[in-house]
Parts: structure tokens; C-alpha cells; sequence
């Protein structure tokens, strides 16, 4: 989504914000903890399954992974470890201040995304895609004007030319009816709150659920 040309009123949700506030409105959000230093990372790292993500929240950062700020498939505490200190220094060189570590729990499936803006036309707009080279090279994504539901989100799926990952390509199965609520909910939470751009990028879903992985919400 672009956030370009922001109005200054708004304000840009960091991660941290937008998961909590996500969470707090009864979304399914995977298991994240923010450890403000390296004592509460070791405490932390006791209780923890692997693997697990290593993530920053930061204002002051939109793309953490152009900074080398996010970590996957970690597997162990001293690596855990090694890499919240690499973090630290990167942070220090970079000059953010302004900036939380999360740990969260590492979730598998397929990558889509929910995105949403405030159209002066046509009011909140919502967007719906598959991750990854779905959607930053084929571009292939569906819109709706909010808000919608459960049966106009399954509509927004059939339209994507990589539909079959979702709807039973091969045998793969997701929670199908969890991404369909998910979607729904969202359309009537950018209304509800008047959200001016909402960016959910992954959500990871599987045969458990609909899991919200990333969000940058402006409000």
C-alpha cells in the first residue's frame, strides 16, 4: 500500500501498535513479545518454541526486511541471541532510536495479503491478494468497496488467477472459512475505526487458521 502524502492529522501505527491494537479488536494475531533488552530475551528464550521470527518495530522504519531487520527459521537460543545483539548494533548504526525487538512465533502456510485505503470516491477500499511474487510481479489482486461479506470474499478470491492455493490445489487445504471471516471483519474494522490505510502483509494461513503476521495501520 502507499502512504505517501499522509495528512497531518494521521498517524502511522508502528508494528508493535498495530498488533496491539488488532489483538485488543479480537483478531487472530501470531504469538508476539516485545524484549527490551538482552535479560528479557534469555528469560524469554526458556519458555519459547523453535523456530521462531526476530522482528523490529519501528516508526522510523516502513521495510524492515531492506534493513536486514527481520529473522526467520531461528533455532536455537544461542542463535536467538546472536541475532537480538546484531540487531542492536544495526540499530545503533542506523541511528533509530525510536525502535521495539519482537519476538513471535514462527507460522507456516500460504501468504496472502489484506490491505485497505480511504478512496474520496468510493469511500474504504479493500484489497486482497496472494503474497510474495503474486502480487509484486503478477500484480494479481481483487477490490471491493467496504464493507463486505463472507460470500463477496470468497468472490474476491476466485478472481485471482492463483486462486487454487487457497481453494484446494493438489490436495493443499487451508482454513478456507477463518480467511473468509477474516476478510469480512477487516472491512468493517477500517470502517468502524476509520482507518485511513491498513497494511496486513503476510497473513499466514493454513489448516489452523488465519494468522496476521505484519500490519501497518494509519489512522
Amino acid at each position: 500500500m502507499n502512504f505517501k502524502g499522509l495528512n497531518y492529522f494521521n498517524i502511522m501505527l508502528s508494528l508493535y501498535q498495530s498488533l496491539n491494537l488488532l489483538k485488543n479488536k479480537g483478531f487472530k494475531v501470531a504469538w508476539y513479545k516485545w524484549v527490551p533488552n538482552l535479560k528479557a530475551l534469555e528469560k524469554l528464550s526458556k519458555s519459547i518454541k523453535y523456530p521462531i521470527v526476530l522482528k523490529v518495530s519501528s516508526p522510523e522504519i516502513s521495510h524492515k526486511t531492506e534493513f536486514g531487520l527481520v529473522a526467520t527459521s531461528i533455532k536455537s537460543t544461542r542463535e536467538l541471541r546472536k541475532k537480538f545483539l546484531e540487531f542492536k548494533g544495526k540499530l545503533k548504526e542506523l541511528g533509530i532510536k525510536r525502535a521495539k525487538i519482537l519476538v513471535q512465533e514462527q507460522v507456516e502456510g500460504v501468504e496472502v495479503i489484506i490491505g485497505a485505503k480511504e478512496d474520496k470516491t468510493f469511500g474504504k477500499i479493500l484489497m486482497f491478494g496472494l503474497g510474495g511474487i503474486f502480487v509484486e510481479i503478477f500484480r494479481d489482486v481483487s477490490f471491493r468497496v467496504c464493507p463486505i461479506d463472507k460470500e463477496e470474499a470468497l468472490r474476491m478470491i476466485q478472481e485471482l488467477k492463483s486462486k487454487e492455493l487457497l481453494l484446494g490445489f493438489r490436495g493443499f487445504k487451508v482454513n478456507l472459512e477463518e480467511l473468509l471471516e477474516l476478510m469480512s471483519k477487516i472491512s468493517n474494522f477500517v470502517i468502524k475505526e476509520d482507518v485511513k490505510e491498513l497494511d496486513l502483509n503476510p497473513v499466514i494461513v493454513n489448516t489452523n487458521g488465519a494468522y496476521i503476521v505484519d500490519a501497518r495501520i494509519l489512522i
